[in-house]
């Protein structure tokens, strides 16, 4: 997969040119990006941080 990570804003420019021109890259950093956050930021897994941070079983 292409390296989007932009230090400088031409890069961060390059970096979304790449996804506005290739679906196929768009779609799959959306896909990835989305079951990052029901990974962690689910509510299961976010009751489950709270209820340790707070010390409750």
């Amino acid at each position: 997969m292409l390296d989007l990570v932009a230090a400088t804003s031409v890069d961060l420019a390059r970096s979304i040119r790449a996804l506005h021109n290739d679906e196929a890259l768009n779609r799959a950093c959306s896909e990835a990006g989305l079951a990052y956050i029901a990974d962690r930021a689910s509510e299961t897994r976010v009751d489950a941080l709270l209820t340790a941070a707070i010390g409750r079983r």
